[in-house]
């Protein structure tokens, strides 16, 4: 079939999106006028791979088939909560949006029946608003997932994930994800969003739903309020995001401009989606409800930290880092280079200082007290404010010196490599953080308090087995780190297999039990 209007926009090595009509083939039987006009081809592009290429009766195909007004519509309709909300529906389930969207499909088996139906509804409004596959409207659409990830928007897919096929439809990527500056993806999917539109309302200038398109994807220029509530992500639903907002800003209202301005950001509009503010960074990584009460301590302890001399540690920030699939091996290089920067001996005898070591840096080290339990620690840095470390009293790890060590080393990874082009950082460390954040800052941090060549030392010292509790132990006594924290450590190292360490952890469990 004859194209009539085809329109690439984007880098199809980054991120790129290509729209397509043609004369449709069923000549509008079961659909509208317009409906009819947008029937077509689209293809998506990340990072280098084609996102709807796949096989359908043996043929390979580049570009998705199908009427493509519905798909137009919920990209427009969408467009706030693709590119603002980083929140995942009920559970942090995983790095990436999409494993952790079907991860988090089943309702846990023991939820009462009220808390099963919002956990369903939750996920289900998620995916409606995340998922392409969710406009496909009879279609074949892959299962690609927009959402915000901090500073940047993520795109993650799954081949086994979308919605049943007929048989012989593969699509040819199977999973991933792929990550870039909001602007690399807002800017090409508008162009496309745009002339498409645009080009069909001028066949047919009757369509009231054609018009309306061409006037909501001209709106997405503008300012919006309600992008500031998705990427606070307080609450489930639009409503619940807006409230939040307004109580934060109206404890932000009392405070000085100076502070206003380090809280929400001056000039944090742009024509197509909003730059990542203070606030947002640190309640992007609490949980949707969390306690009123934690919320204004945080809003507290973030006016506190407001102050902008400079200090030693700004001599070793870094621009933000991506975390690699393997991120504990990232931030081994990382610790290691650190520790050789501030003079950390690996050959010394006695357990880092990381808490000295900290406040010779220039990093306030103090206390904080939330009812989340799960939150371990805060990390507050960046041009407008005093680097600063807060460890939660009411998490059960910060109640030992190894975990507060532990606590105080993660956040100070997050200072200094969670940064984006010397931009602000605020992130609570806890059950809702980006998870392949977290197991960075956690392998930055077993680095960091145990050196490798101060381990490898120790073990060629002992006359313990390698794998044996004994040997675990004595380490972590020696090193003044936990059990559990060692033990991981020594297998990231090479010291234990992965057989090893679960076989230990099994023991360890083993004699708790005969002790109780």
């Amino acid at each position: 079939m004859a194209v009539t209007w085809e329109r690439l926009a984007g880098d199809t090595s980054k991120f790129a999106v290509k729209i397509s009509f043609a004369d449709d083939p069923d000549d509008g039987v079961g659909v509208t006028p317009d409906e009819s006009l947008s029937w077509g081809s689209f293809q998506i592009w990340a990072g280098g791979k084609n996102l709807t290429a796949h096989q359908h009766g043996g043929e390979t195909l580049e570009s998705v088939h199908w009427y493509l007004l519905p798909l137009l519509e919920w990209w427009t309709e969408n467009w706030d909560p693709l590119f603002h909300e980083e929140k995942l529906p009920n559970r942090n389930a995983a790095a990436v949006g999409e494993s952790a969207l079907w991860r988090t499909r089943d309702t846990p088996p023991l939820l009462p029946d009220e808390g099963a139906l919002e956990w369903e509804q939750n996920w289900y409004a998620w995916w409606r608003r995340h998922v392409i596959d969710s406009a496909r409207f009879g279609g074949v659409f892959p299962s690609v997932c927009f959402r915000r990830w901090r500073h940047d928007v993520e795109i993650s897919w799954s081949a086994a994930a979308a919605s049943l096929r007929p048989s012989g439809v593969e699509f040819l990527q199977s999973s991933g994800s792929y990550r870039a500056a909001p602007e690399q993806i807002t800017s090409p999917l508008f162009e496309v969003l745009n002339e498409s539109s645009k080009y069909l309302f001028a066949r047919y200038g009757h369509s009231v739903r054609l018009k309306a398109l061409v006037t909501n994807i001209e709106a997405l220029q503008g300012t919006r309020e309600d992008r500031l509530a998705w990427q606070l992500g307080l609450g489930s639903t639009l409503t619940e995001m807006k409230q939040s907002l307004a109580a934060v800003r109206q404890f932000v209202s009392t405070l000085s401009d100076r502070a206003r301005d380090a809280i929400f950001g001056p000039a944090q509009s742009f024509p197509l989606f909003t730059r990542p503010f203070a606030a947002a960074l640190m309640f992007g990584a609490v949980s949707p409800r969390i306690d009123p009460t934690d919320r204004l301590e945080l809003l507290r302890q973030m006016a506190n930290a407001i102050g902008s001399e400079p200090t030693p540690i700004e001599d070793f920030v870094s621009e933000e880092l991506v975390p690699t699939d393997e991120s504990w091996r990232q931030a081994y290089a990382l610790a290691e280079k650190f520790s050789q920067e501030v003079g950390v001996a690996p050959e010394a005898d006695t357990p880092v200082d990381v808490e000295q070591l900290s406040r010779d840096l220039g990093v306030t080290v103090g206390d904080i007290e939330l009812n989340d339990a799960s939150i371990r620690g805060i990390a507050i840095g960046g041009p407008s404010y005093k680097s600063t470390i807060l460890l939660n009293r009411n998490n059960a790890a910060n109640h030992y010196p190894t975990g507060r060590r532990f606590a105080i080393a993660h956040e100070l990874c997050h200072l200094l490599y969670d940064r984006a082009f010397a931009q602000d950082v605020a992130f609570a460390s806890g059950e809702w953080a980006p998870r392949d954040v977290e197991r960075r800052a956690n392998a930055f941090a077993a680095m960091l308090l145990m050196p490798a060549d101060r381990v490898s030392r120790l073990i060629r010292m002992t006359n313990q087995q390698p794998a044996s509790q004994e040997l675990v132990s004595d380490i972590a006594k020696q090193l003044n780190t936990s059990f559990r924290a060692t033990l991981e450590h020594l297998r990231n190292l090479g010291f234990l297999t992965e057989e090893d360490r679960d076989a230990l952890l099994d023991e360890q469990v083993d004699r708790a039990l005969e002790r109780s």
